[in-house]
């Protein structure tokens, strides 16, 4: 994944920034699976912190897990920690 392709991407995106040593990124990755399911007008990607080291330079990613929210190719909303449940997790991305 680069910035080019997440600001050139018509769709909205949510990405979750994690780490395969992170505690609460294993407890969340099922509730971002369930979620993205349910949710197809977005596109939902899952960025190892430790592959991707550029694009979480770039988005200034210092804590995992986060979760940000891409519309028209900006950052549309940003959140560090994890997500209880699926219906928590839905109710934070439809917040305005």
């Amino acid at each position: 994944m680069t910035i080019e392709k997440i600001k050139s991407n018509d769709k909205p995106m949510i990405l979750v920034f994690s780490a395969t040593w992170c505690g609460p990124c294993k407890m969340f990755s099922p509730v971002f699976d369930e979620v993205a399911t349910q949710m197809g007008e977005y596109d939902f990607h899952k960025i190892d912190v430790d592959e991707c080291e550029k694009l979480c330079e770039e988005l200034e990613i210092s804590t995992v897990p986060a979760v940000i929210i891409f519309k028209n190719g900006a950052e549309a909303k940003r959140r560090v920690g994890a997500f209880p449940s699926a219906p928590v997790f839905t109710k934070w991305i439809n917040a305005e």
